[in-house]
């Protein structure tokens, strides 16, 4: 599997015929197994997020995924724009968020920082490139 065509796989349902939701740039990069059932899970959570409360909740809403490698790191960065406007973090962590967070951070050892900006919420994650092949 590849970075790219995970992305198309799990974003599909959310692209309109006429307007393109999700944006994704970023050079492909090859997965493994392991990986590619873990960043599916997380590009899954954050769009069922972002459709329900945030940038896809909204007819013009719109999420930018962009990813590069920064020597052994893929650096991918999720941004939501044109959303509801965001007060600040959630009081409270859901099941979802914990899932997020523990795929990133124990099973691909990684770092994952959300940031709760008022256009929409940014979501960094920094992987180790050992961890994404088989």
């Amino acid at each position: 599997a590849t970075l790219y065509g995970l992305a198309d796989t799990i974003f599909k349902p959310y692209q309109q015929a006429d307007l393109r939701r999700f944006i994704v740039t970023g050079d492909d990069v090859n997965l493994g197994d392991g990986a590619t059932t873990g960043l599916a899970m997380v590009f899954h959570e954050l769009a069922t997020n972002a459709a329900k409360y945030g940038a896809l909740s909204t007819a013009a809403g719109r999420v930018s995924v962009s990813w590069q490698r920064e020597g052994d790191i893929l650096a991918i960065r999720w941004q939501e724009d044109d959303g509801p406007p965001i007060q600040g973090p959630p009081e409270k962590q859901g099941f979802g968020s914990m899932v997020l967070r523990n795929t990133i951070t124990r099973r691909l050892g990684g770092d994952l920082s959300s940031h709760w900006e008022k256009h929409g919420l940014i979501v960094d994650i920094a992987l180790p490139a050992s961890r994404l092949g088989d």
